[in-house]
């Protein structure tokens, strides 16, 4: 238990002074392995349920950090023949406290990794060991696995070709060894499945990326998607895609040119795209999917808009670096990474902890370094769909978690938002005609019987808008509550999150293609690079907030309205 004489972790104000609290905490770990040879292995391995339950009854982590560290030392002599030396030691105490560890280009990283895993183990957060590739993650579960079982742990691995019940079965062990496509697949795969029996239960809690450089620097905006049979989203892209086919069948060579990002039409181009279309003027926003596909069309080997496979449209996507921003902790260890800190410190906000060398590394350049403000610009921007998808699917998430007999905040939530567009869409010269044409609207969602002539004041006009909108609320929260009431608190939850995963999801993919055209749509029309990037950012965040009320509305007007059949 606790030891005044312990070191204790000061704030990280500097790579250099977190090194230094490592250094101490790693000489007290090494002074508590000098007994644990004398154990048995079965009395090493009941080691991991007495830490358990010393966490589980509140004892600090950081105590249990250093007898947990030092016990993992001594399971990975006996199970490996190697002990991990002080340095190894180091990155992963620096990995526990959420760090990336800059080791040499030599150094076993799987080994480093083996001792946050460990800990985060012990604390029940099912720790993900992340690594760049499947065969890597095979390698590391093959040389550290071992070790974990040693100590008592199930250790899972995600291979490609795993059946449904085998993912199933990996991802619920202690300790799970995956490439960054295998877990990022199965993050896409439960967000998409519309009952719990779907999922494979993906911990989100705890990444440990062996080689954490490739995947944060190098590949963070490379893509992972699902495509799949939409029958309303494979006809609306071939709708446009018929549309741009007359369009570019009108264009002559004077009306477009190439440029560095393909495809630009000039000025007679524009003006006959816009004369086919009515007039108007072209939105880059509204107009993404139809220039999407006239920019594939006008290139000599047309690429695939939208997907690759006739009949499918894109369901889900996430970059790398979105992926694993999206665990609620996120370390890991990498070669070169004090060369690299200005990058992780700005647009990951991890801090980078340079461990000292066993042995120097000779002859050998360290990975490049990408202009720290030109990365953060392009880091922004690849990340703008991610951050989108991560709000909006942690909604459905927590209704996932909400229990029988509360209706979930995020309903409440959404009920106001609806409410409080209606209000906002009054005029501010509303009389009775036009609040009972606004409450017959809002009855279309949602049966409330309040009228007009409930919601004025003295002299017959309207509420306030304040007033009026906390009298709606209250009202479709009356409404809601009967509702429940008839179909019963079980009944209702399953509804809600049937219903929310659902619609999110239309929702969802209908954002998505509009976010995917976008780019070639903005370089159609003759945006260079940082202009489209801003435009991109823009147009997503006002696509986005405009989602948002449909959604709402949608997912609030089928809870009220669907048929539910008795068991």
């Amino acid at each position: 238990m606790g030891d005044a004489r312990r070191p204790g972790l000061r704030g990280r104000s500097t790579a250099r002074r977190a090194l230094g609290d490592f250094e101490k905490i790693a000489d007290w770990v090494e002074e508590l392995g000098r007994d644990l040879p004398r154990r048995t292995d079965a009395e090493l391995g009941a080691l991991t349920g007495a830490y358990r339950e010393r966490l589980a009854a509140g004892e600090p982590r950081h105590e249990v950090l250093m007898e947990a560290f030092a016990t993992a030392r001594e399971a990975a002599r006996r199970a490996l023949g190697v002990r991990p030396h002080r340095g190894l030691l180091l990155a992963g105490l620096a990995m526990a406290f959420g760090n990336v560890a800059d080791l040499g280009p030599d150094e076993d990283g799987a080994l480093a990794c083996l001792f946050p895993a460990y800990l985060a183990a012990l604390e029940g957060l099912r720790p993900h060991l992340v690594t760049v590739d499947d065969e890597q993650a095979e390698r590391d579960a093959t040389w550290t696995g071992p070790v974990h079982r040693l100590l008592g742990l199930r250790v899972g691995l995600l291979r490609p070709g795993l059946d449904h019940a085998g993912r199933r079965t990996a991802h619920r062990a202690d300790v799970v060894y995956g490439g960054v496509h295998e877990l990022g697949y199965a993050r896409l795969h439960d967000d998409l499945g519309f009952h719990l029996t779907e999922s494979v239960g993906a911990a989100r809690a705890v990444a440990i990326v062996n080689g954490i450089g490739t995947l944060l620097v190098d590949d963070f905006d490379a893509e992972m998607f699902i495509a799949g049979p939409d029958e309303e989203g494979v006809e609306w892209s071939a709708r446009e895609r018929a549309l741009a086919a007359r369009i570019a069948a009108l264009l002559d060579e004077g009306d477009h040119t190439s440029g560095p990002r393909g495809p630009r039409l000039l000025r007679p181009g524009i003006r006959k795209v816009r004369e086919r279309l009515g007039g108007d003027a072209l939105d880059p926003e509204a107009d993404a999917v139809l220039l999407a596909h006239l920019h594939a069309l006008l290139q000599p080997d047309p690429p695939p808009v939208l997907s690759r496979s006739e009949g499918t449209v894109p369901l889900d996507r996430i970059t790398i670096g979105g992926f694993l921003r999206g665990y609620e902790a996120l370390s890991g260890v990498s070669a070169g990474a004090a060369a690299q800190e200005a990058l992780y410190r700005r647009v990951y906000a991890l801090p980078v902890v340079a461990v000292p060398a066993l042995r120097p590394a000779e002859g050998r350049d360290g990975p490049a370094v990408p202009d720290p403000d030109a990365f953060e610009r392009r880091a922004r921007y690849g990340f703008v769909l991610d951050e989108q998808r991560r709000a909006l699917f942690d909604r459905v998430d927590r209704v996932d978690l909400v229990r029988e007999r509360e209706r979930p905040e995020e309903i409440t939530e959404m009920i106001g938002e609806i409410v409080d567009d209606h209000v906002a869409r009054l005029p501010a010269t509303a009389g009775h005609a036009e609040l009972e044409a606004s409450l017959a609207a809002l009855r279309g969602v949602c049966p409330i019987s309040v009228t007009a002539g409930d919601l004025t004041g003295r002299g017959g006009r309207p509420l306030s808008g304040r007033r009026l909108a906390a009298r709606l609320r209250a009202e479709v929260l009356a409404a809601y509550d009967r509702r429940e009431r008839d179909l019963g608190g079980a009944v209702m939850r399953d509804l809600e999150k049937r219903v929310l995963r659902a619609v999110t999801h239309r929702r969802w993919r209908r954002h998505l293609a509009h976010m995917l055209c976008l780019p070639p749509a903005l370089a159609l029309l003759g945006f260079d690079e940082a202009a489209s990037m801003r435009l991109y950012e823009e147009h997503a965040e006002e696509l986005y907030h405009r989602m948002l009320g449909p959604l709402a509305e949608e997912a609030v007007g089928h809870l009220f309205g669907l048929e539910v059949a008795p068991d």
